[in-house]
């Protein structure tokens, strides 16, 4: 399983920010004692500067959590991305600043016309292929964005600094304002790399940090508050409740669009996280599959991309793109059926070992539903309700 990036934090009181349950033991993967080696690395290469630490997304405490995609997997989120998006792909000037990443961070590459990129990178290269596909290279969506799980910031810096290079009349880097939202350490992490991979000035970006700079940042408590775009991969299904609640009160009520790749490990599930959004006002939101499959659902639809602030024939069309090739369509064939020999095997294991017992959800594995069966059941159940 791939879990990239994991969030938690404060919630505002009449003071500014306050310590909540957000940031108790337990509250999201990273914060668990188990995982504590990644807050310790973390806090280290903040304090010691990030230039010091070459290779920081190899070291095993930090990618337990924030994972490092390997070149197989870099090669397919690369092509899926260009089944998506061929403009963004064909372009040399995109393509030469995503290799701005194989400066600092260590691991595999995956190279396109001699350039060497990062494999992870292609992962938010793909999420930014998706965006522009569904909310319209014309549209606003790209300039006010606030994260919910950073990483160490390189989805930031694909949507805010590269995304810039490609409108060049359009709204520039440092008028396009990204809100990071993550444990202060992360959220620092990521300011450091994203300046140290750019060369950016502290004036060239506008960066927000929700819980580490809050009087600085914009939320949905002040008047100003309205992001274009919610992004958030992995991280916030896999924040508990509680969690989950704070992000939303503070980001998510007043986000025109977002862009959430859930995988239900935590708090709400897929379907709970879109009967939300409608029933505060976003009847757009839906589910789209996220190919390449990186997990096997154990439920309908758990591991999806919720949507909302787009027409549902983008959202058709989009999710169709991510499968238009032969290769791309073998290889999620080969994952099916990989993920139909787990679901049997982990199924026979939950009757006959009673440490398994609850993997007894993986003996309904056959009747699971893709998001497209999903959205049809639902347009043809808006249409009976009219």
């Amino acid at each position: 399983m791939i879990f990239l990036v994991y969030a938690a934090l404060a919630t505002r009181g009449s003071a500014g920010y306050e310590a909540t349950t957000a940031t108790a033991p337990g509250s999201s993967i990273a914060t668990r004692e188990k995982n504590h080696g990644y807050r310790e690395v973390v806090g280290r290469i903040v304090a010691q500067g990030i230039g010091n630490f070459p290779n920081f997304r190899t070291i095993p405490e930090y990618n337990h959590i924030v994972s490092l995609m390997s070149q197989d997997q870099g090669r397919h989120l690369l092509e899926t991305a260009a089944a998506v998006d061929k403009t963004l792909i064909a372009s040399d000037t995109f393509v030469r600043a995503a290799a701005d990443h194989a400066r600092l961070g260590g691991g595999p590459v995956v190279p396109l016309r001699g350039i060497r990129v990062p494999s992870t990178t292609w992962r938010y290269v793909r999420v930014y292929a998706d965006l522009r596909a569904l909310f319209g290279m014309e549209s606003d969506f790209d300039t006010n964005v606030a994260e919910v799980g950073v990483g160490y910031g390189a989805q930031c810096d694909i949507v805010q600094r590269i995304g810039a290079m490609l409108a060049p009349f359009g709204t520039p880097a440092r008028a396009r304002r990204y809100t990071l939202c993550d444990l202060p350490e992360v959220e620092a992490l990521a300011e450091q790399y994203i300046r140290a991979i750019s060369g950016s000035s502290a004036t060239d970006l506008s960066l927000g940090k929700l819980n580490s700079n809050p009087n600085s940042t914009t939320s949905c408590a002040s008047a100003s508050g309205d992001y274009s775009l919610f992004i958030s991969n992995y991280a916030f299904s896999e924040l508990t409740s509680a969690v989950q609640q704070i992000y939303w009160d503070e980001v998510i009520s007043c986000s025109r669009r977002g862009y959430v790749t859930m995988n239900a490990y935590n708090g709400m599930s897929t379907t709970d996280f879109v009967a939300k959004l409608r029933e505060s006002g976003r009847h757009d939101a839906t589910i789209m599959d996220s190919y390449p499959q990186a997990v096997c659902p154990g439920r309908n639809v758990s591991t999806a991309v919720v949507v909302w602030g787009v027409e549902t024939d983008r959202v058709d069309r989009v999710e169709a793109a991510a499968l238009s090739t032969a290769a791309l369509k073998s290889k999620q064939a080969k994952k099916e059926q990989e993920c139909r020999q787990i679901a049997a095997r982990w199924c026979r294991e939950s009757k006959t070992m009673h440490s398994r017992k609850h993997f007894a959800v993986w003996c309904d594995y056959h009747k699971t539903i893709s998001a497209r069966q999903w959205r049809d059941r639902d347009r043809t159940n808006k249409q009976t309700n009219k």
